[in-house]
């Protein structure tokens, strides 16, 4: 990872590397922070609960000891104007939904084991989150449910269809209507991708041979460019 201090901002500016949520804070989490110390745990842990079955996709809640409600594995559906209090509105609610959702995006992206517990638990100090919220916070992102996280989020992404299956073979155009002997070579490809569409076309030998040579020397520069040490990604 790149070294890059982020200064002049109010948050992570004591520690001289990137923050996990990028070397810009989303204007998600500057709103919450500044208001996420007035809500008790109670009521922090059931914004979390609802922020976690988003990404989830789910409608129950397999491990219960993850949230408050230690008797019911239902999904909480929130109801903002009955959590709102005299320290906090319903406005603020969920303003802390959004830095939550927002944070936790963030940190999801990061591929299983990048991010060390450490350096989370850091950065979300420097993002002035309340201690009492970090061990929540550490327990979505390194607990059981993160591969259930992690396959919900990478089966919901914008994608483009995969190849099923490829069939060819080599026809030879013996003549044509100009000419009475033609005896050329075409490779008849057959795609078939994973959303049913079948693409089916055909190119002279000599061109295909010129479309693999290309192919090949566009992977040996892309493996002379990964050597060079400025495309290389620091720790």
């Amino acid at each position: 990872m790149s070294i890059i201090k982020v200064v002049g901002t109010g948050l992570g500016g004591n520690i001289d590397r990137t923050l996990f949520v990028g070397p810009v804070i989303p204007p998600e989490i500057r709103s919450m922070y500044k208001i996420i110390s007035d809500i008790d745990k109670k009521i922090f842990r059931k914004i979390l609960h609802s922020v976690v079955s988003g990404f989830t996709f789910s409608d129950k809640v397999k491990d219960e000891s993850l949230f408050l409600e230690e008797n019911s594995k239902e999904r909480i559906q929130l109801d903002f104007k009955q959590l709102s209090s005299n320290k906090i509105d319903e406005e603020g609610l969920r303003i802390i939904h959004t830095g939550l959702h927002t944070l936790l995006s963030c940190a999801f992206r990061k591929p299983s084991g990048a991010l060390k517990v450490d350096v989370f638990k850091e950065d979300l100090a420097e993002l002035n989150i309340p201690s009492d919220f970090i061990s929540d916070l550490e327990t979505v992102v390194y607990g059981a449910k993160r591969s259930e996280i992690d396959t919900s989020m990478l089966a919901c992404r914008p994608s483009l269809p995969k190849l099923e299956s490829f069939r060819w073979r080599v026809d030879t155009t013996i003549s044509t209507s100009v000419l009475n002997r033609v005896l050329e070579p075409y490779l008849f490809v057959e795609l078939i991708l994973s959303n049913g569409e079948v693409s089916t076309f055909e190119v002279p030998l000599t061109k295909f041979q010129e479309l693999r040579y290309n192919v090949s020397y566009v992977l040996k520069e892309m493996e002379a460019l990964e050597k060079k040490s400025i495309l290389r990604l620091a720790d």
